[in-house]
């Protein structure tokens, strides 16, 4: 074999590989565009979901803004109404240290007014025993011990000694 024959056999098989070849990369070329487009086509449907989720994250999001807005002025109500019964829970205390105070002093002059009347009480009760019922004891005695007196010695009745009874009237001395 010649070297003319060897060249023409290698130039053959050299161009049967690009001929092959290039069958090779034209399928890899339509198989490529075919995934080219199926590919678009995916994106293409992705795309529009990826829209429509975004058309409702925007309505979602437009409505949690009233959602917010309305949660902060809740928060802004809540805080007018705690600083409110704070102030008042203030009043309240201060009213009632004001009638704790007003009623230790009605108390107190309660007590005094109470202690008073009964020193004043005891005091009258003493006069009158040592002033008035004394004296009235004694001349009810006086005039009890005369008319006993008078009724025995105007009496006709008998003594009781021989029973053993004895009138109270009789054993007055």
């Amino acid at each position: 074999m010649t070297v003319d024959i060897l060249l023409i056999i290698f130039v053959g098989v050299t161009a049967i590989s690009f001929l092959v070849q290039a069958v090779f990369i034209w399928r890899t070329m339509k198989s490529a565009k075919s995934l080219v487009d199926s590919v678009s086509k995916s994106t293409a449907d992705i795309e529009g979901d990826v829209r429509q989720v975004v058309g409702q994250l925007q309505e979602v999001t437009i409505g949690l803004e009233h959602v917010r807005r309305s949660f902060e002025e809740i928060g802004d109500r809540a805080v007018v109404v705690n600083e409110m019964f704070d102030a008042r829970a203030k009043d309240v205390d201060h009213l009632m240290q004001k009638l704790v105070d007003v009623g230790t002093r009605q108390a107190d002059r309660i007590d005094e007014v109470v202690a008073d009347t009964v020193s004043k009480f005891e005091q009258t009760t003493g006069m009158i025993q040592s002033d008035i019922l004394r004296p009235v004891v004694e001349i009810a005695s006086l005039i009890r011990g005369l008319k006993t007196g008078v009724d025995y010695l105007f009496s006709r009745r008998q003594s009781r000694v021989d029973d053993g009874e004895y009138n109270d009237d009789d054993m007055f001395i």
